[in-house]
C-alpha cells in the first residue's frame, strides 16, 4: 500500500510518516565561569564598555555548594535588557538563547530556587513571562519568554554590594 503525504509528498510503504521538523539552531551559548582577566593591581579588568563598580569573577573562584536563589528583576538600559538573577554565592551556569522557542534559557548547576517559580516582568517591552523548574541533577532550568527576537550581548557573575547578593548578569540585544 503507498500512502502520500499532503504535507512533503512523502511516499511511505505501510505507515504514513510525519514530516521532519528543522533541527533547533542554537544562538549562543555562553558559560559563566569565566568572564574577565586580572589586571596588573591584582584586581578584576574591565573593559570600557562595561564600567563596572563589581569586581567580577574569575575561572576557578567559584567554590562548591549549593547556592539558593534569592530574586530575579530586569532592567533597561540603552541599547540592552539586562536581567539579573541574585544568588546566595557565585555558582556555574550556561546561557542560550533558542531562536525556534523565542527563549532565554539559564541552567544553574547545584541550585534551589527560592524566588517564586513564575512571575511576569511588567512593563517590560522584551521580556515575557518566566518560569523555573528544578532538575534531578541538583540543577536549575530558567526560561525567560522573550516578545521579540534577540540575542546574548554579555554574561557575568557579580560579588556582593551593600544593597545586593551575588549576581548573574545577562545582557540582551534589544
Amino acid at each position: 500500500i503507498q500512502i502520500q503525504s499532503n504535507a512533503q509528498s512523502i511516499i511511505s510503504y505501510g505507515v504514513p510518516v510525519p514530516p521532519m521538523l528543522p533541527k533547533r539552531k542554537r544562538d549562543q551559548i555562553k558559560r559563566g565561569i569565566a568572564v574577565s582577566s586580572t589586571s596588573g593591581q591584582g584586581g578584576a579588568q574591565r573593559s570600557s564598555s562595561q564600567n563596572l563598580k563589581s569586581t567580577i569573577y574569575q575561572r576557578g573562584e567559584i567554590k562548591d555548594g549549593i547556592a539558593s536563589v534569592l530574586r530575579v528583576r530586569s532592567g533597561e538600559h540603552p541599547g540592552r535588557m539586562r536581567v539579573v538573577i541574585e544568588v546566595s554565592q557565585p555558582t556555574v551556569y550556561k546561557t542560550m538563547v533558542d531562536d525556534l522557542r523565542n527563549v532565554l534559557r539559564v541552567r544553574l548547576e547545584n541550585t534551589i530556587w527560592k524566588a517564586p517559580v513564575q512571575d511576569v516582568f511588567e512593563n517590560n517591552g522584551l521580556l515575557g513571562t518566566y518560569v523555573a523548574r528544578a532538575q534531578s541533577d541538583g540543577s536549575v532550568i530558567f526560561e525567560v519568554r522573550l516578545k521579540s527576537k534577540s540575542s546574548i550581548l554579555n554574561t557575568m557573575i557579580l560579588e556582593p554590594n551593600s544593597n545586593t547578593s551575588h549576581r548573574i548578569v545577562i545582557d540582551l540585544a534589544q
